[in-house]
């Protein structure tokens, strides 16, 4: 039985399948691997007065596109759910 303030004796660290190139002490070994961060598309930058379509969202126009970071963040007026804020990287908007 387990009283108020003791832990139970587990071993809560995760462990990684392959680890035999990998050090025992790092980050990826005790708490699994790491994911790179997406990166925003450079094929497609929008203009503000650009048409776009969102597959949520539906139909919009671009009425501004601020560059932070290595991502830019669109502010797009659709027609039925109104303005909406959208980073470059997660928007998954095209043009039309």
């Amino acid at each position: 039985m387990v009283t108020v303030g003791e832990l139970p004796k587990t071993n809560y660290a995760r462990t990684n399948a392959t680890t035999s190139n990998v050090d025992k002490n790092s980050y990826a070994t005790r708490y699994g691997s790491i994911t790179p961060k997406a990166q925003a598309s450079s094929a497609t930058v929008f203009a503000p007065g650009d048409s776009v379509k969102h597959p949520m969202f539906g139909k919009g126009l671009v009425i501004s596109a601020n560059k932070m970071g290595a991502d830019i963040l669109y502010e797009v007026a659709f027609d039925t759910v109104g303005t909406k804020k959208l980073m470059a990287t997660f928007a998954k908007l095209t043009k039309i």
